[in-house]
């Protein structure tokens, strides 16, 4: 018999028994596969859920003082549970935590990245200060450079450096306002300052390969330092255990003309703490520590009492946009002021991200760096009359 004669059978509903009997057995009629369940369509519309598992829902305490370094340093590691992005990527790709894991696994897959970074503060009756520059790096070439500005009481000092071809390159700017304070204290270092800045000030110098090797830096100057699946794994693991970052809200802003999502987010510095501590696992970190055991030997753990004096601090606060298009980190802030905690520090960072290919080059003119030193020698043996031995 064609199945096809069969009246047509729901899933879920019984076939209706025949009027009369058959005369001959009749092979039951075949029920029809059961339609897939539509899969859920999420919206483009990132919302936080309700009740989110993978955050805490609890709201942030009264802030206490932190300076914003740490607020802006932790946001390197704020969505360590990136190694389960690919998945998130194609099942939720829409839930908000998914979008920021992805998000932060796409920027450091990232081979090149500009940084341009922002920061000042003030602490009780210390001096004010601000931090401003841009680092470069490009991975595939093993190449990097960092310009920075240092100004505290109104008074600014600027340094470059890169690495390029194997070998370092680093440069002071002029440093006369420097000397003139050091002057009003003490004559004498004044004019050993002086000298030193004419031979330093805007002046190129190379630490070439050769000192690199000897310092055994160049394995970790030159190490691949790209995360892996299993680098993912171990931060997804962490990241599970400690689950430190609360998303608070997010909404739609555009930078520099491209659409983003930002989001707001608190930090819990114990679970922090407590992921950061267990990064030491992470392959690349374990092929680090074969460079140089020394300056890995505590795994990357941190010390008793810094970790109590993290442990002790309420949540950070930390705003974070994610381009829409590219799914990659460009920009993230922190801010916190003296009413919100009883060490009156107050201060405030920015860093936005630029992902185009970086070219880092040698400058002319550069000295080598052993000339420096056989130059500043006898100044510091010396003490430039001064009776004192300025020996490093």
């Amino acid at each position: 018999m064609d199945p096809q004669s069969n009246p047509p059978v729901t899933p879920g509903e019984a076939p209706e028994a025949p009027e009369s009997p058959v005369p001959s057995p009749t092979p039951p009629a075949p029920v029809p596969e059961p339609t897939p369940t539509p899969q859920p369509t999420f919206s483009p519309e990132i919302t936080p859920p309700p009740n989110n598992q993978a955050f805490s829902s609890a709201q942030p305490k009264n802030k206490k003082g932190l300076k914003v370094l740490v607020g802006v340093a932790a946001a390197l590691v704020v969505l360590g549970g990136g190694g389960a992005s690919a998945y998130y990527g194609v099942v939720l790709p829409n839930k908000p935590e998914n979008v920021l894991k992805s998000a932060l696994k796409n920027s450091l897959d990232q081979e090149s990245v500009t940084a341009k970074f922002a920061l000042e503060g003030k602490s009780g009756d210390s001096p004010a200060y601000k931090v401003e520059g841009t680092s470069r790096s490009n991975r595939t070439d093993k190449a990097a450079g960092l310009e920075a500005k240092v100004t505290v009481t109104g008074i600014s000092v600027s340094a470059e450096a890169r690495y390029v071809g194997s070998s370092a390159f680093v440069k002071v700017s002029d440093l006369s306002n420097v000397t003139d304070i050091i002057g009003s204290y003490s004559p004498e270092v004044a004019t050993f300052a002086e000298t030193l800045n004419g031979k330093i000030a805007d002046k190129w110098f190379e630490i070439d390969s050769t000192l690199i090797k000897e310092a055994n830096a160049n394995c970790l100057l030159d190490s691949n330092l790209k995360l892996e699946k299993g680098d993912y794994d171990v931060l997804d693991k962490l990241y599970k255990k400690n689950a430190f970052v609360t998303i608070k809200s997010n909404a739609k802003e555009d930078v520099n003309g491209s659409a983003t999502t930002k989001f707001e987010l608190t930090l819990d510095p114990k679970k922090g703490n407590a992921f950061a501590n267990g990064v030491g696992d992470m392959p690349i970190i374990k092929k680090l520590q074969e460079c140089d055991k020394e300056a890995f030997k505590d795994n990357g753990k941190v010390d008793q009492e810094i970790k109590d004096q993290i442990d002790a601090t309420d949540p950070v606060p930390l705003t974070l946009w994610v381009d829409k298009k590219t799914k990659r980190i460009v920009k993230l802030a922190s801010q916190t002021t003296e009413k919100d905690n009883k060490e009156k520090v107050s201060g405030k960072g920015e860093v936005s991200f630029d992902y185009a290919k970086v070219t880092v080059d040698k400058p002319a003119g550069a000295k080598p760096i052993t000339s420096l030193i056989s130059e500043l020698t006898p100044l510091f043996q010396g003490g430039l009359g001064s009776g004192q031995d300025l020996t490093l």
